[in-house]
Parts: C-alpha cells; sequence; structure tokens
C-alpha cells in the first residue's frame, strides 16, 4: 500500500461519500473510486460495501482505519521532524520547576513554548532546589526555574523577576496591628521576624529558613508551601 491509498482510504471511511471524500483529498471522484478498487484487490478483501445509497465500511474495513490513521500520523510527524529540523526548529527542553515557584508567569512562559515552538518537546519535573541543582550538574535536566540563584560556580544563574516579600500572618496575630515589624538586620539572610515561630520546609536547606538555633526554636516542618499557607492560616506560626 501506498501513503496516497491510505489516505484516500480514511478520507472515504470517515466521508463515507465519494464526492466529499475526492474533494477532501483535492481530486476528482474517478480516481479517488479506482484507487480504492485498486487498494482491495491489491489486499484481496472488501473495505467498502457500496450501494446507490450509501458507502458503508466492512468490519474488516473499519480495522484498517485504525491501523491507516496511526500509519498517517506517523508519517506526518516524521515530515514535520524533518522541516524541522532542516530549519534548525527541533529539540527537548527538559525543564525542572522548584516548589513555590509556582507564579502566572510560569504558565504563560510555558504556553508561549508550546505556541512558538510546537516542534520541541517539553518534559517538566517538580524538584526541589537541591535536586536541581543535582539534575543540572548530571545532565538530567537543561533548564530550572526556582526561588534563589546557585552558588554552583559551574551554574550560571539568571534572574528572570523579582517579587516584593511579604510577611503572611493569621487576621487575629497581634502583629497585624503594628505597620512596621522587627527584622534580622540587612545583609543576614533570610530576613526573618525575631520571636516569631516559621515553619520550615523539610525538602529545602536549611539556610532557607533559619540561621541559627539560637534566634528561632522550634522549627517544625511542612511538606510543602501550601501546607505552610494552610498551617499560617490556622493561627500556627
Amino acid at each position: 500500500m501506498e501513503t496516497r491509498q491510505l489516505r484516500y482510504f480514511v478520507a472515504l471511511a470517515e466521508e463515507l461519500h465519494f464526492a466529499r471524500a475526492a474533494t477532501r483529498v483535492g481530486i476528482e471522484q474517478s480516481p479517488l473510486s479506482k484507487a480504492i478498487t485498486e487498494m482491495e484487490r491489491g489486499l484481496g478483501v472488501r473495505l467498502f460495501v457500496r450501494t446507490r445509497r450509501c458507502t458503508t465500511l466492512t468490519p474488516i474495513g473499519e480495522l484498517l482505519l485504525k491501523d491507516a490513521r496511526r500509519i498517517l500520523t506517523a508519517v506526518d510527524d516524521a515530515h514535520r521532524t524533518i522541516l524541522a529540523a532542516a530549519s534548525g526548529r527541533t529539540g527537548r527542553l527538559r525543564l525542572a520547576i522548584c516548589d513555590g515557584v509556582a507564579h502566572p508567569r510560569i504558565s504563560r512562559l510555558l504556553a508561549q513554548i508550546t505556541q512558538d515552538e510546537p516542534d520541541v518537546s517539553v518534559q517538566l519535573t517538580h524538584a526541589s532546589h537541591l535536586e536541581q541543582v543535582r539534575a543540572l550538574r548530571a545532565g538530567h535536566v537543561d533548564v530550572c526555574l526556582g526561588l534563589r540563584a546557585s552558588a554552583d560556580p559551574d551554574l550560571l544563574s539568571i534572574p528572570l523577576w523579582n517579587d516584593a516579600a511579604v510577611i503572611l500572618l493569621h487576621p487575629n496575630h497581634p502583629l497585624t496591628a503594628r505597620r512596621y515589624v522587627d527584622r534580622i538586620p540587612e545583609g543576614t539572610r533570610p530576613l526573618f521576624l525575631l520571636g516569631e515561630w516559621l515553619p520550615g520546609q523539610p525538602n529545602a536547606s536549611s539556610a532557607d529558613f533559619c540561621t541559627s538555633a539560637q534566634i528561632y526554636e522550634p522549627i517544625e516542618y511542612v511538606a510543602s508551601t501550601e501546607m505552610l499557607l494552610t498551617i499560617v492560616s490556622a493561627g500556627y506560626g
């Protein structure tokens, strides 16, 4: 069978009308009918039942339709891949996203990649900062989107945007009555409220959540940003 015959067959199988199928593939009705007849003769089976009133698929024709669609999809994909490779627009992007970086900008970025580079396969991974660094060094991912720059001299960190730092408090927390709150002096990373209980996350470096045990005790852990927000809204921390 030729690819051309499969396209004619699929068109007729989906339209079940010779005139409409011929128009769809851009040929006259007579050559289409001849091509289908030659296809049936070559396979030694009947693919269609033709009457003056209608055209229907035989059970064998229904089986062939599934394979024909699959084959034509593969052929079309291969054609697009060849054209993309010839123009230099093909490949795979392995992208790791850190917990807490979920943002409308990320959604727009991913959608834009799909729109601008339809021939690029995007593989997404959710990973902590430390896991991102390991994956980059091992060559398992190409790009990481995280909350902070990497200190690894072999990795390039490029800031995409800056979000304002905010404090999340329960509405009944005493600090909501204050216009200003005390914090660790500038230059100490990160900036924490003094004398307040701040929950941490176990998958991140302890440096992300406190600078010393003397400044902050006790440390309790949550598994995700969503849970951290939940416990703060409940008045715990």
